[in-house]
Protein backbone atom coordinates (compact mmCIF):
# COMPACT_ATOMS: atom_id res chain seq x y z
CA UNK A 1 0.00 0.00 0.00
CA UNK A 2 0.97 3.48 -0.82
CA UNK A 3 0.15 6.43 1.31
CA UNK A 4 0.21 9.91 0.71
CA UNK A 5 -1.16 11.77 3.71
CA UNK A 6 -1.67 15.62 3.46
CA UNK A 7 1.28 16.09 1.11
CA UNK A 8 2.08 19.69 0.34
CA UNK A 9 4.90 21.18 -2.05
CA UNK A 10 6.05 25.32 -2.04
CA UNK A 11 8.53 26.29 -3.98
CA UNK A 12 10.46 29.61 -3.28
CA UNK A 13 9.01 32.42 -0.24
CA UNK A 14 7.24 34.85 0.42
CA UNK A 15 5.82 36.86 -2.14
CA UNK A 16 7.27 34.50 -4.78
CA UNK A 17 6.55 31.70 -3.44
CA UNK A 18 4.34 29.11 -5.76
CA UNK A 19 2.41 26.15 -4.25
CA UNK A 20 2.94 22.92 -6.61
CA UNK A 21 0.97 20.69 -3.89
CA UNK A 22 -1.58 21.76 -1.64
CA UNK A 23 -2.86 18.95 0.90
CA UNK A 24 -2.56 15.62 -1.63
CA UNK A 25 -4.18 12.45 0.14
CA UNK A 26 -4.05 9.28 -2.21
CA UNK A 27 -3.84 5.38 -1.53
CA UNK A 28 -2.81 3.20 -3.84
CA UNK A 29 -3.33 -0.03 -3.25
CA UNK A 30 -0.72 -2.94 -4.38
CA UNK A 31 -0.80 -3.98 -7.79
CA UNK A 32 -2.77 -1.28 -9.42
CA UNK A 33 -2.23 0.55 -12.25
CA UNK A 34 -3.23 4.17 -11.90
CA UNK A 35 -2.64 6.85 -14.13
CA UNK A 36 -2.48 10.49 -13.09
CA UNK A 37 -3.85 13.28 -15.24
CA UNK A 38 -3.76 17.10 -15.46
CA UNK A 39 -2.83 20.18 -17.39
CA UNK A 40 0.27 22.19 -17.50
CA UNK A 41 1.44 23.00 -14.57
CA UNK A 42 -1.26 21.43 -12.48
CA UNK A 43 1.67 19.26 -10.13
CA UNK A 44 1.47 16.33 -11.60
CA UNK A 45 5.26 15.86 -12.13
CA UNK A 46 6.01 17.21 -8.71
CA UNK A 47 3.56 14.44 -7.42
CA UNK A 48 5.58 12.02 -9.35
CA UNK A 49 8.57 13.07 -8.14
CA UNK A 50 7.78 13.15 -4.26
CA UNK A 51 6.71 9.60 -4.80
CA UNK A 52 9.93 8.83 -6.20
CA UNK A 53 11.55 10.32 -3.28
CA UNK A 54 13.35 13.06 -5.84
CA UNK A 55 11.42 15.61 -4.09
CA UNK A 56 11.59 16.51 -0.38
CA UNK A 57 7.62 17.68 0.17
CA UNK A 58 7.29 20.85 2.13
CA UNK A 59 5.15 18.97 5.27
CA UNK A 60 2.60 15.72 5.07
CA UNK A 61 3.90 12.20 4.81
CA UNK A 62 4.30 9.64 1.52
CA UNK A 63 4.44 6.03 3.06
CA UNK A 64 5.51 2.83 0.63
CA UNK A 65 5.39 -0.64 2.62
CA UNK A 66 5.46 0.62 5.85
CA UNK A 67 8.60 2.84 5.26
CA UNK A 68 8.44 6.71 5.49
CA UNK A 69 9.88 7.63 2.44
CA UNK A 70 10.91 11.59 3.91
CA UNK A 71 11.59 9.85 7.74
CA UNK A 72 14.48 8.67 5.72
CA UNK A 73 18.22 10.95 4.72
CA UNK A 74 19.22 11.74 1.34
CA UNK A 75 20.85 9.27 1.67
CA UNK A 76 19.20 6.27 2.93
CA UNK A 77 16.56 7.16 0.34
CA UNK A 78 18.91 7.28 -2.98
CA UNK A 79 19.87 3.50 -1.51
CA UNK A 80 15.58 2.79 -1.10
CA UNK A 81 14.90 3.83 -4.54
CA UNK A 82 17.69 1.77 -6.04
CA UNK A 83 16.06 -1.02 -4.56
CA UNK A 84 12.79 -0.30 -4.56
CA UNK A 85 11.46 2.23 -6.85
CA UNK A 86 11.75 1.78 -10.87
CA UNK A 87 11.16 5.08 -12.91
CA UNK A 88 10.40 5.56 -16.55
CA UNK A 89 10.73 8.43 -18.77
CA UNK A 90 9.41 9.99 -21.81
CA UNK A 91 12.85 11.00 -23.20
CA UNK A 92 13.95 7.38 -22.91
CA UNK A 93 17.24 8.30 -20.19
CA UNK A 94 19.53 5.56 -21.72
CA UNK A 95 22.93 6.32 -21.07
CA UNK A 96 24.24 6.45 -25.22
CA UNK A 97 27.75 4.98 -24.52
CA UNK A 98 26.57 1.62 -23.08
CA UNK A 99 24.28 -1.53 -24.91
CA UNK A 100 20.82 -2.53 -24.20
CA UNK A 101 22.20 -5.20 -21.96
CA UNK A 102 24.55 -3.03 -19.89
CA UNK A 103 21.55 0.18 -19.66
CA UNK A 104 19.15 -2.79 -17.92
CA UNK A 105 22.01 -3.84 -15.65
CA UNK A 106 22.77 -0.73 -14.36
CA UNK A 107 20.21 -0.85 -11.27
CA UNK A 108 21.39 -3.91 -10.58
CA UNK A 109 25.00 -2.48 -10.37
CA UNK A 110 24.06 -0.03 -7.98
CA UNK A 111 22.30 -2.78 -5.81
CA UNK A 112 25.51 -4.99 -5.85
CA UNK A 113 23.86 -7.94 -7.16
CA UNK A 114 26.28 -10.34 -8.15
CA UNK A 115 27.88 -10.57 -11.60
CA UNK A 116 25.67 -14.00 -12.42
CA UNK A 117 22.50 -13.09 -11.01
CA UNK A 118 23.23 -9.44 -12.81
CA UNK A 119 23.20 -11.27 -16.62
CA UNK A 120 20.89 -13.93 -15.57
CA UNK A 121 18.08 -10.97 -14.69
CA UNK A 122 18.83 -9.15 -17.29
CA UNK A 123 18.61 -11.60 -20.37
CA UNK A 124 15.28 -12.43 -18.53
CA UNK A 125 14.04 -8.81 -18.76
CA UNK A 126 15.10 -8.24 -21.87
CA UNK A 127 13.09 -11.24 -23.13
CA UNK A 128 10.12 -9.83 -21.07
CA UNK A 129 9.86 -7.10 -22.92
CA UNK A 130 10.63 -8.71 -26.82
CA UNK A 131 14.34 -7.67 -26.97
CA UNK A 132 16.05 -10.68 -26.13
CA UNK A 133 18.04 -10.60 -29.38
CA UNK A 134 19.17 -6.74 -29.08
CA UNK A 135 21.36 -6.92 -25.58
CA UNK A 136 24.08 -5.88 -27.54
CA UNK A 137 22.81 -3.07 -29.58
CA UNK A 138 23.63 0.44 -28.70
CA UNK A 139 20.78 3.00 -28.30
CA UNK A 140 21.56 5.05 -31.29
CA UNK A 141 20.85 1.72 -33.13
CA UNK A 142 17.38 0.92 -31.91
CA UNK A 143 13.74 2.37 -32.45
CA UNK A 144 12.12 5.03 -30.04
CA UNK A 145 9.75 1.81 -29.25
CA UNK A 146 12.74 -0.38 -28.40
CA UNK A 147 14.67 2.43 -26.52
CA UNK A 148 11.07 2.50 -23.91
CA UNK A 149 11.41 -1.08 -23.76
CA UNK A 150 14.98 -1.17 -23.00
CA UNK A 151 13.75 1.89 -20.03
CA UNK A 152 11.16 -0.28 -19.15
CA UNK A 153 13.37 -3.56 -18.35
CA UNK A 154 15.66 -1.66 -16.60
CA UNK A 155 13.10 -0.06 -14.41
CA UNK A 156 11.44 -3.74 -13.80
CA UNK A 157 15.09 -5.68 -13.41
CA UNK A 158 15.47 -4.70 -9.75
CA UNK A 159 12.01 -6.43 -9.22
CA UNK A 160 10.64 -2.84 -7.70
CA UNK A 161 7.55 -2.56 -5.73
CA UNK A 162 6.51 0.84 -7.59
CA UNK A 163 7.40 2.09 -11.16
CA UNK A 164 6.68 5.42 -11.94
CA UNK A 165 6.45 6.49 -15.50
CA UNK A 166 6.43 9.87 -16.43
CA UNK A 167 4.64 10.71 -20.33
CA UNK A 168 6.07 6.74 -21.20
CA UNK A 169 4.37 7.57 -24.55
CA UNK A 170 4.62 10.83 -25.72
CA UNK A 171 7.87 10.34 -28.02
CA UNK A 172 6.35 7.75 -29.84
CA UNK A 173 3.94 7.49 -32.76
CA UNK A 174 0.38 6.02 -31.80
CA UNK A 175 1.00 2.27 -33.06
CA UNK A 176 4.58 2.46 -31.03
CA UNK A 177 2.94 4.08 -28.28
CA UNK A 178 -0.07 1.03 -28.34
CA UNK A 179 2.32 -1.51 -28.37
CA UNK A 180 4.29 -0.13 -25.03
CA UNK A 181 0.68 0.49 -23.24
CA UNK A 182 -0.11 -3.24 -24.09
CA UNK A 183 3.58 -3.82 -22.59
CA UNK A 184 2.90 -1.87 -19.39
CA UNK A 185 -0.62 -3.80 -18.53
CA UNK A 186 1.19 -7.25 -19.50
CA UNK A 187 3.51 -6.35 -17.21
CA UNK A 188 1.38 -5.17 -14.33
CA UNK A 189 -0.68 -8.31 -14.64
CA UNK A 190 2.09 -10.88 -14.80
CA UNK A 191 3.64 -9.51 -12.06
CA UNK A 192 1.79 -7.75 -10.18
CA UNK A 193 3.71 -4.36 -9.80
CA UNK A 194 2.62 -1.13 -9.23
CA UNK A 195 2.59 1.48 -11.89
CA UNK A 196 1.94 5.20 -11.44
CA UNK A 197 1.78 6.71 -15.29
CA UNK A 198 2.02 10.50 -15.14
CA UNK A 199 0.23 10.67 -18.95
CA UNK A 200 -2.08 13.24 -21.41
CA UNK A 201 -2.29 9.74 -23.88
CA UNK A 202 -6.04 9.11 -23.87
CA UNK A 203 -5.16 5.81 -24.94
CA UNK A 204 -2.88 5.20 -21.67
CA UNK A 205 -5.80 6.76 -19.92
CA UNK A 206 -8.94 4.53 -21.66
CA UNK A 207 -7.30 1.66 -20.40
CA UNK A 208 -6.08 1.90 -16.52
CA UNK A 209 -7.49 0.89 -13.98
CA UNK A 210 -8.29 4.30 -11.96
CA UNK A 211 -7.29 7.91 -13.13
CA UNK A 212 -6.79 10.32 -10.74
CA UNK A 213 -6.73 14.04 -11.75
CA UNK A 214 -4.72 17.28 -10.61
CA UNK A 215 -5.60 20.78 -11.07
CA UNK A 216 -3.77 23.94 -9.06
CA UNK A 217 -1.80 21.14 -7.21
CA UNK A 218 -5.44 19.93 -5.40
CA UNK A 219 -6.93 16.20 -6.58
CA UNK A 220 -9.97 16.49 -8.07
Amino acid sequence: MIRVEQLTKVYGSGASSVAALRGIDLAIEPGELLALIGPSGSGKTTLLNALGGLDQPTSGAITIDGQDLYRLSARQRARYRAKHLGFVFQDFNLFLVLSAAENVEYPLLLGRIPRRERRQRVDEALARVGLAEKGRRAPADLSGGEKQRVAIARALVHRPVLVLADEPTANLDSETGARIIDLLLELNRELGTTFVICTHDSAVIARVQRVVAIRDGRLL
